[in-house]
């Protein structure tokens, strides 16, 4: 069980993510445009569009593993 809900959080983490890059990336459109007009390459285009996903990647692991830290702490007080 605790199998199926760890899959089912995954999935929902990887949904929402994609959903962020797919929301942004046509809001930074004329700006990747402009890129492409000076000569940019697409491979550093996609390099920024996965950077600038990767933040919330990051953020969501810190937050995540602070949040899991500190509900482990207050789970192993209790049981003391």
């Amino acid at each position: 069980m605790l199998t199926g809900f760890s899959v089912t959080s995954l999935l929902l983490a990887a949904i929402r993510i994609f959903g962020v890059l797919n929301y942004l990336a046509p809001e930074r459109s004329r700006e990747l445009g402009v890129r492409l007009a000076l000569g940019c390459r697409a491979r550093e285009i996609a390099g920024l569009v996965v950077r600038s996903g990767m933040r919330f990647v990051i953020a969501g692991i810190v937050l995540g593993g602070a949040g899991a830290g500190l509900a482990a702490k207050i789970d192993s007080d209790d049981a003391v």
